[in-house]
């Protein structure tokens, strides 16, 4: 990924994570994780998207951990 880029799409996140598409994308409806659609694709800033989307695997592990 270039380092003088501010933005990762739908696809670049839910790589990232190895999590689906679909999540990232209903996260970013939801506002759960800060996104801008333009158009028909959604963009997600780098540095404010990692945090996001760590606590939320972060925070779906603990409650998986309560749960047992």
């Amino acid at each position: 990924m270039n380092k003088n880029r501010k933005y990762m799409n739908t696809r670049e996140v839910a790589e990232m994570y190895g999590i689906a598409e679909y999540t990232v994308r209903e996260w970013a409806k939801k506002g759960t994780i800060p996104a801008e659609k333009i158009g028909k694709q959604w963009y997600f800033p780098i540095e404010s998207t990692r945090e996001h989307v760590e606590g939320e695997i972060m925070g779906d592990m603990l409650k998986e951990k309560e749960d047992e």
